[in-house]
């Protein structure tokens, strides 16, 4: 029988890990539901950065992984591509191709009190580094999940985003 671990037992596992002394700021991008703002919002301090996993299927010979990102301070300042949501696509344990909703911010990121940031929104294979789809607004929570949930089990996608040997 399967056992399931509840999201916040991971999280709570994945930062009880041993302290180096160093921790990171951590911050998260919330976008507004059918538009192309998005606020930053600092959710703490920690050793490693968290990655939540959300949604996990098998699709033939393929595994998917959705995960959810929190920003490092350093990520906001220096990137100017910043990762919301995540598709990993596994094959026999090995990471092979994902799929991310990406934001990009119009201008760079200098000051974390700014009300509102610009976005351009994207779905893109980071592997690749080619973009699937853009968006001129976030479609919402739920519905950014359903998109790429919808986008990756289309016919041909994993062929454009999985890296070949």
């Amino acid at each position: 029988m399967n056992e399931y671990v509840s999201i916040n037992d991971l999280i709570k596992r994945d930062l009880i890990k041993k302290s180096n002394g160093t921790k990171k700021k951590m911050y998260q991008i919330q976008a507004e539901k059918n538009t192309n703002l998005c606020t930053v919002v600092y959710v703490g301090e920690y050793d490693d950065v968290p990655v939540v996993p959300i949604l996990g299927f098998e699709r033939g010979k393929h595994k998917f992984y959705l995960l959810s990102f929190v920003i490092t301070e350093e990520e906001l300042l220096n990137d100017d591509q910043l990762k919301l949501i995540c598709f990993v696509i596994k094959h026999k344990k090995k990471a092979i191709g994902s799929l991310s909703l990406i934001f990009e911010p119009t201008e760079k990121i200098t000051n974390f009190n700014v009300n509102k940031i610009i976005l351009n929104i994207k779905v893109q294979n980071i592997y690749k580094k080619n973009v699937i789809r853009t968006y001129d607004e976030y479609p919402g929570r739920e519905e950014s999940i359903y998109l790429l949930t919808s986008i990756i089990t289309e016919d041909n996608v994993i062929e454009k985003i999985v890296e070949k040997k």
